[in-house]
């Protein structure tokens, strides 16, 4: 009992020294993909070196996506503070229980690792990634934490961000996402490049369709408007490549201006 209870405290004292000495980072720069305009400032061409990154304000997103997001991701973020115990139970009865693989993170811990850390699979990543998203929770508010995290996850592609996302997989924005393309695109977060919806649509009709079932769950649609967008098509356009020209642009011309702006 006794070494039960030197441990216990011991485990407390640890925990509270990491929280008092692990700090949380400043907000890294976000990193834009550079834009080609004419003299009227209309879009000529996107360049994406390093993919394709457009920031946009969390207004500027259809709310049936922040809405699939958290129904499909993280039901409980407008509750918890950075770590959420409930969905971790969840997601480990689910695992067990031979379903779809679940990670158990929040939003807020996802937004930490991709900002602020590695992918590594340790004890101590996690551990620093909790603390971290705790933090983070106490230094902005919610509205703040979704916009960061849809400007910055990766949808495949080479797409950083949802304004990113609608264009290369739907050529909208993200203003304009519908509910099946909402779906989708939420649908890909767990692993984009397996499911692309050109390369194997059946994976990205499945994901789709469960991130539909998961609205349905939560009250954000019914079961008749959830049928009907099952049935329909994907309609998600295929691979751009990294250079996106408008319509009636020479390459050339672009890569000259490339080339100048450079020097």
């Amino acid at each position: 009992l006794f070494g039960g209870l030197g441990l216990a405290l011991l485990a407390i004292v640890g925990l509270a020294w990491i929280y008092l000495t692990v700090d949380l980072p400043d907000e890294p720069p976000q990193i834009e993909s550079s834009v080609i305009v004419d003299a009227n400032g209309e879009e000529l061409a996107v360049l994406q070196r390093d993919g394709y990154r457009i920031e946009v304000g969390l207004d500027e997103v259809a709310p049936i996506v922040v809405e699939a997001l958290l129904a499909a991701e993280d039901r409980n973020f407008r509750d918890h503070s950075g770590v959420d115990p409930v969905g971790i139970l969840r997601a480990a009865v689910n695992n067990v229980g031979g379903g779809d693989t679940q990670g158990g993170s929040t939003l807020t811990q996802q937004l930490v690792k991709n900002s602020y850390l590695s992918s590594e699979r340790t004890y101590s990543r996690k551990l620093r990634e909790a603390i971290l998203a705790i933090k983070l929770e106490r230094s902005e508010d919610k509205d703040e934490i979704l916009e960061r995290y849809l400007n910055v996850v990766y949808f495949g592609r080479g797409a950083y961000g949802i304004e990113a996302a609608a264009n290369v997989y739907f050529d909208t924005k993200a203003s304009q996402l519908t509910p099946p393309q909402a779906a989708l695109l939420v649908g890909l977060l767990r692993a984009p490049e397996a499911a692309d919806p050109t390369a194997d649509p059946e994976t990205a009709e499945k994901r789709r369709n469960s991130v539909l079932d998961d609205l349905v769950e939560v009250g954000e649609l019914d079961e008749a408007e959830a049928e009907e967008h099952k049935a329909s098509d994907l309609g998600a356009t295929p691979v751009q490549s990294p250079v996106t020209l408008s319509a009636g642009v020479g390459a050339h011309v672009v890569e000259w201006i490339r080339a100048e702006a450079v020097e």
